[in-house]
C-alpha cells in the first residue's frame, strides 16, 4: 500500500508508505546492522531488484529454458536468446547486492564503528569459520546477508499454502476476512511459516514486527478510502504486479489522517532523523 503524495508533518516529510520497505529496512538491520533512509537508498534497492529478479527468474513461464534446460546449449547469436542475456545483467547486479552492503560492514567492523547485526558477530567468530579460507568466508557471508533479506518464502510448499490456510476443517467460514478468529487457541495458528523442523526461524522476529508496525500505525493514524470528486468512496483495486513466485500487488492509494497534534509529536519525536 502507498500513501502518495508523502505525508508532512510540521517541517518533517515522511516517507512513502511502503510495506515492504518497512519489511526491507528491517532485514538490513538484522543482517549489516544498516538502517536505509528513505526506499531509494542504494543498498535497499539493489538487493530488492536482486530478490525480485530471483523469485522472477524462477517463475517457469517467464523464461523457456526453466522447461526446457537444452535451451541453455543454443549459442547466444540465435534468435530468440535475449534472456542469456538478461541473465547475465542479472547476475552481475546479484554480485552488486551481495557485495556492496557487505564490503561497507567490513569497513564499520574493522573501524570499530559498526552496529550488531547477523553478519557482523560472524565476521568476528573466527572459531566459527576457522574451516574456510578468506575467500570462501567472504562468499558465505554475502549469501546470507542477501538470503535474509529475501527470505520468508519457501518456494516448496508455497503452491499449497492458499488451500491450507483455507482447509474448513480448521478456518471457519475461511473466505471471510476475520482476524479475531485466531484469538481463539483451538484455532490453528497461520501455516504460512511452516511445520516442524522446517519451520521458518524468523516466524516470531517477522509476527512481533508485523504486530508492532500494525499497532504503531492504527495508534497514530486513521485510514479511509479515498473519494473522488462526488465524494464517493474509491475501492482500490486488487491487481498483481508481475508474474512471479511471490504474489506480490500494485501500490494503491488511500486516505491516511493523524489522529491529532500530539500524535504528530509524537511521531517526530520516533523518527529523529527524518528530513
Amino acid at each position: 500500500m502507498v500513501m502518495d503524495p508523502a505525508l508532512m508533518i510540521g517541517q518533517k516529510t515522511l516517507p512513502q508508505l511502503d510495506m515492504a520497505t518497512f519489511g526491507g529496512s528491517l532485514m538490513l538491520q538484522l543482517a549489516y546492522g544498516y538502517k536505509p533512509r528513505d526506499p531509494q537508498d542504494r543498498f535497499y534497492t539493489e538487493v530488492k531488484l536482486a530478490t525480485r529478479n530471483i523469485v522472477e527468474a524462477a517463475m517457469q513461464t517467464n523464461f523457456l529454458v526453466n522447461v526446457f534446460p537444452v535451451l541453455s546449449y543454443i549459442p547466444d547469436w540465435f534468435p530468440g536468446t535475449g534472456w542469456k542475456c538478461i541473465a547475465r545483467e542479472w547476475k552481475m547486479q546479484q554480485e552488486r547486492a551481495k557485495n556492496e552492503p557487505y564490503e561497507w560492514l567490513k569497513a564499520h567492523v574493522a573501524s570499530g564503528t559498526y552496529q550488531p547485526s547477523i553478519v557482523s558477530s560472524l565476521l568476528q567468530d573466527h572459531k566459527l569459520l576457522s574451516g574456510f579460507s578468506s575467500l570462501e568466508q567472504d562468499k558465505r557471508l554475502k549469501e546470507i546477508g542477501i538470503v535474509l533479506f529475501g527470505a520468508g518464502t519457501d518456494t516448496g510448499t508455497r503452491a499449497t499454502i492458499r488451500a491450507i490456510g483455507r482447509d474448513v476443517r480448521h478456518y471457519e467460514n475461511p473466505e471471510v476476512f476475520n482476524p479475531d478468529r485466531f484469538m481463539n487457541p483451538e484455532v490453528q495458528r497461520p501455516p504460512v511459516f511452516g511445520w516442524g523442523r522446517r519451520k521458518c526461524p524468523g516466524v516470531y522476529f517477522a509476527e512481533v514486527s508485523v504486530f508492532i508496525i500494525v499497532a504503531s500505525m492504527l495508534a497514530t493514524f486513521t485510514f479511509s478510502k479515498k473519494r473522488d470528486a462526488g465524494g464517493h468512496e474509491i475501492v482500490p483495486q486488487v491487481e498483481l504486479e508481475r508474474n512471479s513466485l511471490i504474489t506480490e500487488l500494485k501500490p494503491f492509494e488511500f486516505e491516511l489522517k493523524l489522529r491529532s497534534e500530539d500524535h504528530m509529536q509524537l511521531i517526530i519525536e520516533a523518527n529523529p532523523d527524518t528530513e
